[in-house]
């Protein structure tokens, strides 16, 4: 669950990413994190998958919530760091236009 949430994530940043041709949102921010997460995730499921076998296709319902939490958990905190991101370059902005004005 966790792999297909970071998946589509990847899917919507990156689309975002090649539709802002100003490059003024830093959509590669989101990008970057959320595809690492999916690769990170899809070798953990291909080592999980050696090591279990076809057990992992069968998850019960308390692992697909959890799984489900942890991807959530992830693009929270993947769009809380790329808000902090625009936020700081937005104050930078703002501080360089004060001082230019002077």
């Amino acid at each position: 669950m966790h792999l297909l949430l970071s998946v589509f994530a990847t899917e919507w940043s990156f689309s975002r990413f090649l539709r802002d041709k100003n490059k003024e949102y830093a959509y590669h921010i989101p990008c970057l994190l959320f595809l690492s997460a999916s690769l990170m995730w899809f070798v953990d499921s291909i080592f999980e998958y050696l090591e279990k076998g076809t057990e992992i296709f069968t998850p019960n319902l308390q692992d697909l919530v959890q799984d489900g939490f942890l991807g959530l958990s992830v693009i929270a905190l993947g769009i809380l760091i790329w808000q902090g991101k625009l936020f700081l370059a937005y104050l930078q902005k703002q501080k360089s236009s004060v001082s230019t004005s002077f």
